[in-house]
């Protein structure tokens, strides 16, 4: 859990799909349970603050890919450009691997997407497998591309005013200097509109996060400070 002195938002995963691995939030995964309806239940469709583009998270029932939460899956999802009509599948947008769960503003359930000035995205979610868990992809529709945020999961966390967002990054496996064991590692990013990041951790170490302040003078709020506790 993060907090801070004014309490800041996290995107994190929300759909509960029928039986499965237990994913973050204590949400369940897994092939989506039928319908006594015999009429096709609608694709989820989100629209972005600007109202200049829809997600559409379609599924094929007859893609196997689209039947577990896995490399693949997302693949027929739709990015709709509501000023000219146009649709593009998301396997078809550069930096595709696997999309599932779009990500929610903990503190705002139908907020979606992330909009400051040029920085427009939106955050998927998606399980590797068993050794690597999770990972995160952003969808900069400014683009359109994807672009994995960590080799597993990293938390968005946007900052009010500014055109950049954080993540709590998560590393497996990481090999500890002078030994031949390996820790599950974190450490704070910062990305700008552009997708760039910088780390906050010396590269190649075994580094842990239990949390960090931001001074942000002219800003509001001034001051962030989180931490990591158990929650």
């Amino acid at each position: 859990m993060v907090h801070a002195n004014q309490k800041l938002a996290i995107f994190h995963k929300r759909r509960a799909r029928g039986t499965g691995f237990d994913g973050r939030d204590n949400f369940a995964y897994g092939v989506p349970t039928e319908s006594g309806s015999p009429n096709p239940t609608p694709a989820p469709s989100y629209k972005s603050p600007d109202g200049s583009i829809e997600l559409i998270l379609r599924e094929d029932p007859d893609d196997e890919d689209d039947q577990i939460n896995g490399p693949g899956h997302g693949k027929n999802f739709v990015l709709r450009d509501l000023k000219t009509g146009t649709e593009t599948q998301f396997d078809k947008i550069p930096g595709f691997y696997g999309a599932f769960d779009i990500l929610h503003d903990n503190q705002d359930n139908n907020r979606h997407f992330l909009f400051e000035g040029p920085l427009r995205l939106a955050f998927f979610g998606l399980h590797l497998n068993s050794t690597d868990g999770d990972t995160v992809f952003a969808l900069d529709l400014s683009g359109p591309r994807f672009v994995r945020l960590s080799p597993n999961w990293a938390t968005p966390i946007p900052l009010p005013g500014e055109v950049a967002f954080l993540t709590l990054t998560e590393n497996r496996y990481i090999p500890i200097p002078g030994s031949k064991k390996t820790a599950n590692c974190s450490y704070m990013e910062r990305w700008d509109d552009k997708l760039n990041h910088v780390r906050y951790a010396r590269e190649k170490s075994a580094a842990v996060c239990y949390g960090m302040s931001m001074y942000r003078p002219s800003l509001s709020p001034p001051i962030i400070t989180m931490r990591r506790t158990s929650d």
